[in-house]
């Protein structure tokens, strides 16, 4: 029971003072929705981040989830050979490792593929809305 206690003042003790060194940040209430884009974009860049389209979020979303997927099949790639490695002869965990290897294997290329692919993708619609090409203008032809 003290111990709850103590540790409910301490957690209260820590919120309170970070609010010491937060910077408080007057909020007005604007009628229009420019109003509240600009003082957003000023909010925004007080932060420190930079303004990014949501095509450009997506993608490097989409990147970061297939290298991660990428690095679990190369992972498995390298637990496979090590399988193989100290089988020692038995031919059913050979046969285990060598399709554990064969499965991590394809699937590594499905998933370099798939990142190729968006990234090309990805490299394409930034190009095109950064250039502010419309729907007529060939693809390759960005500037």
């Amino acid at each position: 029971m003290i111990m709850k206690n103590f540790f409910s003042i301490f957690a209260l003790a820590i919120v309170l003072s970070s609010c010491l060194f937060l910077k408080v940040q007057p909020v007005v209430a604007k009628k229009t929705f420019g109003d509240a884009r600009t003082f957003l974009q000023g909010t925004a860049g007080e932060t420190g981040l930079k303004e990014t389209d949501p095509v450009t979020v997506s993608g490097i979303v989409i990147q970061a989830a297939l290298g991660i997927v990428g690095f679990v099949f190369f992972i498995l790639v390298v637990y496979g050979g090590f399988t193989w490695m100290m089988a020692r002869g038995n031919e059913e965990t050979v046969t285990k490792a060598r399709t554990t290897v064969s499965a991590a294997a394809i699937g590594l290329v499905i998933v370099v593929a798939a990142y190729a692919i968006t990234f090309f993708v990805t490299e394409l619609i930034q190009r095109g809305v950064r250039s502010g090409a419309d729907a007529s203008s060939p693809i390759g032809d960005f500037g």
